[in-house]
């Protein structure tokens, strides 16, 4: 997602538009509302969607692309974590009518819609792209210590459970730095963050061997700034993560 360019979004939260299932979509309104155009979720298009997942005042909940043509959106994001990250069977359709309509794709789940036969086919012949944020870059390597002497301060959040806010307070970390003055950047290592800054790495995708040298590659691509807010995942007490 290039931040230096204004985009129209439409986010896909059908059947699941609530605050602990619909994180991504709250995540991207919160800090690119003025992007989105509207929310799909036929089961409650029409009603206040802020009442479902504490933001979005004024953002429409419509029931399908149809209703949002006149915003002329050009981007549809996925805007929840099902369980395993697997796409809904039902959502395929509505998929489809994005690429027809030559929107691209934004996909956070763990299955890969630029590898479905049908999906990436449709993408070639309408000239959409399909963005999988959570699928890792080539060539990563085990961590070397290469980043222990950037000049560098790097800040870690990490939490005693999951859905606690450590994104949120690593970007909020980040957007107070530089409101006084620092020279600070926000590095996500979630699907959701990377879909709001437009960089970083979703490590839960990254071979566990080289989770520590994919980090290290984060902070040596920007170690030119003065703070690095590196946003933490997982738990320390939760007993899955």
């Amino acid at each position: 997602m290039n931040q230096g360019k204004k985009r129209r979004i439409v986010i896909l939260a059908a059947g699941k538009l609530d605050i602990f299932t619909a994180k991504t979509a709250a995540g991207i309104i919160r800090y690119r509302g003025d992007e989105v155009a509207g929310v799909l979720d036929p089961e409650r298009a029409g009603q206040r969607l802020e009442e479902f997942i504490g933001v979005g005042e004024g953002i429409p909940i419509v029931s399908n692309l149809a209703d949002l043509e006149s915003a002329d959106p050009d981007m549809l994001i996925i805007g929840v974590a099902t369980p395993g990250g697997v796409l809904p069977a039902e959502w395929r359709g509505i998929l489809r009518d994005a690429i027809q309509r030559g929107m691209e794709i934004v996909n956070g789940l763990h299955t890969m819609l630029g590898e479905d036969p049908e999906l990436s086919a449709l993408a070639e012949e309408c000239g959409a792209r399909i963005w999988d944020v959570r699928k890792p870059p080539e060539g990563l390597g085990v961590g070397m210590a290469r980043a222990r002497d950037i000049s560098a301060n790097t800040v870690l959040t990490v939490g005693s459970d999951c859905n606690i806010g450590k994104k949120i307070c690593a970007i909020e970390i980040a957007g107070e730095l530089e409101r006084r003055g620092g020279d600070a950047m926000f590095l996500p290592t979630g699907q959701t963050g990377v879909m709001i800054a437009g960089r970083g790495m979703a490590i839960d995708r990254v071979i566990s061997d080289f989770v520590s040298g994919a980090i290290e590659e984060l902070l040596l691509d920007h170690q030119n700034h003065q703070w690095l807010i590196v946003e933490g995942q997982g738990a320390v007490f939760h007993p899955s993560y």
